[in-house]
């Protein structure tokens, strides 16, 4: 993973330009090229059906060439004379298929992303391929620049639009390099840019025009309007996508598919929470035990993905006589989770599970008219709540032992998650600006949540030990297998709390608390 600030200067061509015509450029000014290389590549940028991350000046790309396939995240920058100043963040992606939603991607990305694109899908929006010449630019022994010859193609909707590029990219002399982008300019034709290669490949192919169309409504387009109608609304919204997604687990309950469910169950609990006054004490804790109880269902087999998803690495770090055993130890965990996504069929198909979500969706239709919060509006709550949430946080920070306990860990957990929510919720309001706080606290939660995971699979799988030992013809050294991975997975949650320990001191460094309304 790596996050840089990237420098560049950026020419356009206003008309064709020969990559020999630069060559002889660079030779008449006595440039000298260290490198010459020709690369070919495929960049797939990604977006919401919003265009969230367009709005923002951000782009997230998948650049894939012959051999190597990598994620790629540029944020807005600033254009400081003609030099192009913005950080960047790139993580490998050995996956074939495109990330499906922000949670998915690494985890820097995630962190940078997630509070802007929430879980909404993520989708290709346009193709750049492009064909690049490459030289390295000397200047005093030290590497100057990288200047790279582009020519792209741009494809989205069965149109497609080309033009030429040149780039400079500063290494080690921005002074060199910006005498060589004026002399670039001067001598050929091309102009400084603006903008980059999205964006001006969007405008050439009528991507902005589609995108304004397709926006749909946003927090900010509801925020004046009481929370007595809005609120309800949105708990409603939240109960049909776990409705749906309920729905879908009947034929396909994929590890992926249960994340992004139990996802969307914490969210809406945490609006259900925010928004407690707006409903009558009872209809409230009804609501958070209908939530409580989907989420427990869905936890029972998603605790066993952890155990599975982590299962090669710890077998592999077991002792040499426990290999044997190996294959019978996942065996045994894989049937567990077979069973328990059985469990969770069953309860889909008897209508417990749907029982407690029309429960649920009834119940958020039932706000009491009394409430003292129910002519107010969101934009009118949300310094309110968001104080609230960042101010419970901050407490479970503050109270938490050194040593990072499982029981207040998972309440500091909890308090992250609440505050992430309400900070993602409320991003779009007029004044709301808390990217940096939200990344420092999606850290901590994502670290705690880690060390949590850990601790149940040490758990679960030391449970198992005595059943395994008498059921298996090779009872011992299947029992010694699975304690020795409950004892990798301990171990893994001691790592895991290390990273917890470094994340909430960076959380305290950045003044978050600062960042956020009544701090």
């Amino acid at each position: 993973m790596s996050d840089q600030i990237e420098s560049e200067f950026k020419l356009r061509a206003q008309q064709p330009i020969e990559v020999a015509a630069v060559d002889a450029l660079l030779l008449e000014l006595d440039v000298r090229c260290r490198h010459l290389e020709r690369r070919q590549h495929v960049d797939t940028y990604l977006d919401d059906e919003q265009g969230s991350l367009r709005r923002l000046g951000v782009g997230l790309r998948l650049r894939a060439s012959a051999s190597v396939r990598r994620l790629n995240c540029k944020m807005r920058g600033a254009i400081e004379g003609s030099l192009h100043v913005r950080r960047e963040l790139e993580a490998p992606w050995p996956h074939e298929q495109l990330p499906q939603r922000a949670a998915d991607l690494p985890d820097e990305l995630r962190d940078a992303l997630q509070p802007s694109l929430l879980e909404r899908p993520l989708r290709p929006v346009q193709e750049l391929h492009v064909t690049r010449e490459v030289r390295v630019l000397v200047e005093d022994g030290a590497d100057a620049c990288e200047l790279a010859i582009d020519a792209v193609e741009a494809r989205a909707n069965r149109r497609t639009a080309t033009f030429q590029e040149v780039e400079l990219e500063v290494l080690d002399d921005v002074a060199a390099s910006e005498r060589v982008a004026h002399e670039l300019r001067d001598r050929l034709p091309v102009e400084f840019a603006r903008d980059d290669k999205p964006t001006f490949a969007a405008a050439l192919l009528g991507l902005d025009r589609q995108r304004a169309d397709a926006a749909a409504p946003t927090t900010a387009g509801t925020a004046s309007q009481p929370v007595a109608q809005t609120a309800p609304r949105e708990v409603r919204a939240g109960v049909a996508a776990i409705r749906r997604g309920c729905a879908e687990l009947d034929g396909d309950d994929a590890p992926e598919r249960l994340r992004q469910l139990d996802a969307g169950v914490r969210r809406t609990r945490s609006l259900v929470r925010a928004f407690a006054p707006l409903w009558a004490e009872e209809t409230t804790s009804r609501m958070l035990s209908h939530l409580g109880e989907v989420e427990r269902m869905l936890g029972s087999v998603r605790d066993l993905d952890t155990v599975l998803e982590l299962l090669p690495s710890a077998l592999d770090a077991l002792p040499p006589q426990l290999r044997a055993t190996n294959e019978p130890a996942a065996s045994w965990i894989r049937r567990q989770r077979a069973a328990a996504s059985a469990e969770l069929r069953h309860q889909l198909q008897g209508g417990q599970l749907r029982a407690a979500i029309e429960a649920l969706e009834q119940a958020a239709l039932e706000p009491d008219p009394r409430s003292p919060t129910a002519a107010a509006s969101a934009r009118e709550l949300a310094p309110t709540l968001l104080h609230e949430a960042t101010s419970e946080l901050r407490e479970q920070v503050d109270a938490i032992p050194d040593e990072l306990p499982i029981e207040p860990l998972h309440r500091l957990r909890c308090a992250a998650q609440q505050a992430r929510a309400l900070a993602e919720h409320f991003a779009e309001l007029a004044g709301a600006d808390f990217d940096k706080s939200l990344r420092a606290i999606a850290r901590v939660e994502r670290r705690a949540s880690e060390a949590c995971d850990h601790e149940a699979a040490s758990e679960r799988l030391l449970s198992w030990v005595h059943a395994a030992a008498a059921e298996h013809r090779d009872g011992a050294w299947l029992a010694a297998t699975l304690g020795g991975l409950a004892t990798a997975h301990a171990e893994a949650a001691r790592a895991a709390r290390a990273r917890a320990r470094r994340a909430l001191q960076k959380l305290n460094r950045a003044k978050v608390w600062r960042r956020f309304p009544g701090s």
